[in-house]
């Protein structure tokens, strides 16, 4: 698993406003 996907996955429980934000 590449390190951005294991940010993306801890993002996606967040939500991806503060992806986004």
């Amino acid at each position: 698993m590449d390190r951005q996907a294991s940010l993306r996955k801890r993002f996606h429980r967040q939500g991806n406003r503060e992806k986004s934000g």
